[in-house]
């Protein structure tokens, strides 16, 4: 698409939203930024009004309508959806709905990983980067990892080749978008606050190979049923799949070509998350993949707020896994935690999401594997409500007064911080709280 003069809409004004803003000002796009509340108000306003040239061009979302209804393309951030009332006007005159993902990808001239998924997503493309750098290649590592694909555009930099974090809310208005290797991890309950139902969060993920070819690889587990299932419609590219659900089968196959000793992940699932990166790695037919793997997999120490080892002032050993929404992280979180004769105490909870928020089903588990459960955020009433007479809970509130309770007992077990909720409602994100949580640990002055 010629961008030169085009009316261009961006909604969302975020880190993907300025992304966009200043791609597309640079191909010459008349553009317009929409966000909630007066303009004025935004954080980053004087920013936005920089790049779209006139305050003018900065509308608050209750009066946008016109303006999409007129724009010639719209980009949406990730966490607004199509069906969004605003956007009905431009939907009725069939105006183009672009992710961020989707315009950066307009301008990507190099092969790309992308890596989709409930779990795992940025350890994976985290390690896929690294082994790519290790092969002595230049990697843009971006998506929904932090960095939008169009920096990619916008940065001077050379690259060999791009990995990408790539999540259901982008995927679902992709066009062209076409990635070399797409992995999907897993489908596990998400987004309740979005999908009425997993098949229609699947159905989103699985919008990933729409454009791909038969040169193109998928890489998926079989044990899924979700998945399998799904693959076994797919005939437009290549395929590879293995059994995630059989450890031991993954460890010896790895364990046949590489030296697993100096691995420093915690959890069955990061050996499969590693297994899934070196057969991604295998399909770009890197000259030295396999030295590049194994350097890899002796120094890389893991993602900030995934199940992190939080080095600490206090008598705990603490686990700082900030970045967990939803159960399936937190169970695997603790089921990862070799405890010993320790005892575990779990910090949970965070912002509501409408759909797959109930603690019971995972009450065996939890019951079995922790011996206190502290309670943050919006979910502390509904999980205490869950949990009373079944486990030993406290109702906190805040990770502060988690913080204050568990540094005045002196607790000398497992500190294991796995929200499984979203932070929007307390913190900015997931790396506000993980940041928030870590200071904790390493202060001496209990939390006031």
């Amino acid at each position: 698409m010629d961008l030169q003069n085009k009316k261009v809409s961006v909604f969302g004004v975020g880190k993907s939203g300025i992304s966009a803003l200043k791609l597309l000002k640079k191909c010459g796009a008349e553009v317009f930024a929409i966000n909630t509340n007066d303009p004025k108000k935004w954080s980053n306003y004087q920013e936005v009004v920089e790049i779209v040239g006139s305050p003018h061009h900065c509308i608050r979302e209750s009066a946008s309508g016109a303006t999409f209804g007129s724009s010639e393309l719209i980009i949406i951030s990730p966490g607004i959806p199509v069906t969004h009332p605003v956007l009905q006007e431009a939907i009725n005159k069939d105006v183009p709905i672009w992710s961020e993902l989707e315009l950066g990808f307009l301008f990507a001239t190099v092969p790309i990983v992308a890596v989709t998924g409930t779990n795992g997503k940025t350890t994976t493309v985290t390690i896929l980067g690294e082994m790519i750098k290790n092969a002595g290649k230049k990697v843009f590592v971006g998506g929904n990892i932090g960095i939008p694909l169009c920096e990619y555009a916008l940065t001077k930099q050379k690259y060999d080749y791009i990995v990408l974090e790539v999540s259901s809310f982008q995927l679902e208005t992709i066009h062209t978008f076409k990635p070399k290797v797409a992995i999907v991890l897993n489908i596990m309950q998400n987004h309740g606050e979005r999908y009425t139902h997993i098949d229609d969060y699947a159905s989103a993920k699985f919008n990933i190979v729409s454009n791909m070819g038969h040169a193109d690889w998928l890489i998926y587990p079989q044990d899924d049923e979700r998945i399998r299932k799904w693959g076994d419609t797919v005939k437009n590219c290549s395929q590879l799949r293995f059994d995630s659900s059989n450890i031991e089968e993954v460890t010896s196959s790895l364990k046949n070509k590489f030296d697993l000793t100096k691995f420093k992940l915690l959890g069955d699932h990061n050996l499969v998350n590693l297994n899934f990166a070196v057969q991604a790695i295998k399909k770009l037919e890197l000259d030295n993949a396999d030295i590049s793997i194994q350097k890899t997999i002796d120094t890389f120490s893991g993602v900030d707020y995934r199940l992190q080892f939080v080095p600490c002032d206090y008598s705990f050993t603490a686990y700082n896994d900030a970045k967990s929404t939803n159960w399936d992280a937190t169970l695997t979180a603790i089921k990862s935690i070799k405890k010993g004769d320790k005892k575990l105490y779990l910090i949970i909870g965070g912002q509501k999401r409408g759909r797959g928020d109930s603690i019971t089903p995972y009450l065996d588990l939890i019951k079995h594997s922790v011996d206190k459960v502290l309670l943050i955020g919006e979910m502390t009433d509904p999980c205490i409500s869950e949990l009373k007479d079944q486990i030993n809970c406290l109702a906190c509130y805040t990770l502060k007064e988690a913080m204050k309770f568990v540094i005045a007992e002196d607790f000398k077990g497992i500190l294991l911080f796995s929200p499984a909720f979203p932070s929007f409602d307390q913190f900015s994100d997931y790396i506000d709280r993980g940041q928030v949580f870590t200071s904790f640990c390493q202060n001496k002055q209990i939390p006031k």
